[in-house]
């Protein structure tokens, strides 16, 4: 005949068990050894609506002691699901994977660096290009990818050749750079940052050393005449600060010419003054070693003369004569002799250059 079993709970403590009442000494023994689930375990919100734990997703072996722990979920108690997993190392970062079972590692070393690449020549940027340094001992373009395909990054074009060869960069087709079809780098160390918004592209940043490498200074006089010339940019515009130093007698009857380095232009768009006689583009001082007062200083101007030379005139000095400026020759308006040193600071915009 079967025996009727009757089964009831109750608590004791925190230990939640079940007793047969045809045998309660062995139904507590057996609970007593199950993993108790207690205020600390299982709080009042734990299991609720969808979150519930379904039926056999929890059993015996699952709730093992030691399988529910305060720092780890397995994926035995969670099917389906990838653990919870603490990164190994500090410079991890996990990410999830639908197709796997676990998350993924990814290490800060797999994350997209930024890519260079060096160039010499005529070259179409693409997709893979980050930044490109530019070599421009022979001038070239670099073609812009369409700015579609580059939307939402950005290029970065540095020029490295202490050169004046401009390195020219070509929006492509009809596509434009700030609402020009170009741009361009041309001096040494600029940098200039375009961003793509994915129809037309944007100058975020251009930086212009100010300080230029060493330049050739020249001019109009050969004769017993050392020149010598340093360099500033600032944006359009050079600044050259010149000497002329003699050690005798110059090239008479020839009017001192300065030149603009070699393959600068001066834009002339850019003079307040288009006219070339009355522009003056800076100052100029004459040290007379050998005067009649012994070393005195005359003042004059820088002028501008044509697209790649300027003139030193300074004040004559006669006192027979109007103070004006003349053209500084050889022995007029004053007589030069060794040790005689002119000078001159003077700005010209060039063209081509940005700011």
């Amino acid at each position: 005949m079967p025996t009727l079993t009757t089964t009831r709970t109750a608590q004791d403590g925190n230990t939640l068990f079940e007793a047969d009442l045809d045998a309660p000494l062995d139904s507590i023994e057996t609970w007593a050894n199950v993993t108790k689930l207690n205020d600390d375990n299982l709080q009042d919100s734990g299991i609720t609506g969808s979150t519930k734990l379904v039926n056999a997703s929890v059993t015996a072996a699952k709730l093992a002691p030691g399988s529910v722990t305060s720092t780890k979920v397995t994926h035995d108690i969670v099917n389906g699901h990838a653990a919870l997993t603490y990164p190994a190392a500090d410079d991890e970062i996990l990410i999830g994977d639908t197709s796997a079972t676990a998350l993924k590692k990814l290490a800060f070393s797999d994350v997209r660096r930024m890519r260079s690449a060096s160039k010499t020549a005529a070259y179409t940027a693409t997709v893979t290009d980050d930044i490109l340094y530019v070599d421009t001992t022979t001038a070239f373009t670099i073609t812009l990818p369409t700015a579609a395909t580059f939307s939402g990054r950005t290029l970065i074009i540095v020029k490295t050749t202490a050169d004046f060869n401009a390195c020219t960069i070509d929006a492509d087709a009809a596509e434009t750079i700030d609402g020009a079809t170009t741009t361009t780098v041309n001096t040494q160390n600029e940098i200039v940052e375009l961003y793509s918004n994915g129809t037309t592209w944007t100058v975020l940043r251009r930086r212009i050393p100010t300080v230029l490498p060493a330049l050739t200074g020249g001019g109009t006089w050969s004769t017993n005449t050392t020149y010598a010339v340093n360099g500033r940019r600032f944006g359009k515009f050079l600044e050259l600060d010149y000497s002329v130093t003699l050690t005798g007698t110059p090239t008479l009857s020839t009017i001192l010419h300065l030149n603009i380095p070699a393959s600068l232009v001066i834009d002339t768009a850019l003079l307040a003054l288009a006219t070339s006689s009355v522009s003056s583009l800076g100052s100029a001082t004459f040290y007379d070693a050998s005067g009649p007062l012994n070393s005195q200083f005359i003042p004059g101007r820088v002028r501008h003369l044509s697209t790649t030379t300027v003139r030193i005139e300074i004040m004559n000095d006669n006192t027979t004569a109007a103070h004006y400026y003349f053209g500084a020759e050889g022995g007029t308006p004053i007589v030069t002799a060794s040790g005689d040193i002119f000078h001159a600071l003077f700005r010209v915009p060039i063209v081509g250059w940005n700011d």
